[in-house]
């Protein structure tokens, strides 16, 4: 009966112990519950110092140099670290001489920014920034006072593209949301809607005529689908949309960009995941192919003489940048070679106009 005794102390003792011990694992997992989000904000807070020092070995900030004259390219920069997902992957605004020697951040933050367009006479650049809430802004800097001036844009959500007609002061906007596109002043209000015909979608970012009179989009009918894309005109005086009917297939219509005389556009495609297809595109639909390479090219639009061809090879890393001579139809060689760390997504970079 003795023993009974101590074993039944003995069982006492173990589950008083049990419960003492219960209690403080539940304590400890709610001041671990609690602290988390904290411990999640230093690590986020570790994560953002480390890309920007590996950001800052790369480049210093546009602020510190005494002199952004010499500033010829402009192009998103896309980091290596992501702040939450493997979806969110933060951009900012980079410079460049075109020689791809001295270069510089414009923005360094956790904003999303894109859509980088210089004005008509190189002075200023305008690009959108993704808001929080849900409603992007439109930012312009100005590369003689060096301010920023940040507009909210009265009807958007997520912009897509976004062209800047710097001479009328005016930003043709195109959603990521819907099949929404219009025209907002530069106070952010909206001054003209673009309403797609039943049959027509548009897609990708509008490029203003250097007139000033029409817009170019990617477009298709609804009866052929996403993929059979072809150009689309809207005209600001008469308010219509228009497809140019080219007589070719075109297999991967990318992008478009408008040659200085306005009566002309390149247009570029691709064919394959390793080939790019260059054509020169009349208003009326006749059209001149330029040129197939075997490699996948970004075009921006330089001089009414040259074209820059922007090449990024996923395997050295290398961003290569060319010019296309348009009066003799042949590839120069490589301007300048930007050499990024792995995982360093570059860039299309646009070419800052000179008066």
């Amino acid at each position: 009966m003795h023993a009974t005794k101590i074993k039944s102390k003995s069982s006492s003792h173990i589950w008083k112990w049990s419960r003492i011990l219960g209690r403080g694992v539940a304590a400890a997992f709610g001041v671990f519950c609690v602290l988390l989000p904290f411990l999640s904000y230093i690590d986020n807070q570790f994560r953002r110092q480390r890309e920007l020092n590996e950001s800052l070995e790369i480049a210093p900030l546009c602020s510190t140099l005494a002199d952004l004259s010499q500033m010829r390219l402009a192009y998103v920069f896309v980091h290596r670290y992501n702040r939450s997902s493997t979806t969110y992957l933060p951009r900012d605004i980079m410079l460049s001489t075109l020689d791809g020697k001295t270069s510089c951040h414009l923005t360094l933050d956790y904003a999303q920014e894109d859509n980088v367009v210089w004005s008509h006479d190189g002075s200023q650049l305008a690009y959108t920034i993704e808001g929080n809430v849900g409603n992007d802004q439109i930012a312009v800097f100005d590369l003689v006072s060096r301010e920023t001036r940040k507009i909210t844009v009265q009807d958007t959500h997520r912009i897509r593209g976004m062209d800047w007609n710097s001479r009328s002061g005016e930003f043709a906007i195109q959603l990521i949301e819907g099949n929404g596109s219009y025209i907002a002043d530069m106070e952010g209000h909206t001054i003209r809607y673009i309403d797609s015909e039943l049959e027509l979608s548009l897609v990708g970012s509008p490029k203003w005529q250097p007139s000033g009179d029409n817009l170019l989009f990617e477009g298709y009918r609804s009866s052929e689908g996403l993929f059979n894309r072809i150009p689309v005109l809207f005209n600001l005086q008469t308010n219509t949309l228009r497809f140019i009917e080219i007589p070719i297939t075109l297999d991967g219509l990318d992008h478009m960009i408008w040659l200085p005389n306005g009566e002309q556009f390149i247009l570029v495609s691709y064919p394959s995941n390793r080939s790019t297809s260059i054509w020169i595109v009349n208003l009326d639909g006749s059209y001149e192919k330029l040129i197939d390479y075997d490699r996948q090219f970004d075009v921006q639009q330089v001089t009414e003489d040259h074209l820059l061809l922007y090449h990024y090879d996923n395997q050295l890393h290398i961003s290569s940048i060319f010019f296309y001579d348009l009066s003799r139809r042949l590839k120069l060689d490589a301007l300048v070679e930007l050499d990024f760390p792995v995982n360093l997504i570059t860039p299309i970079p646009v070419v800052r106009p000179q008066q």
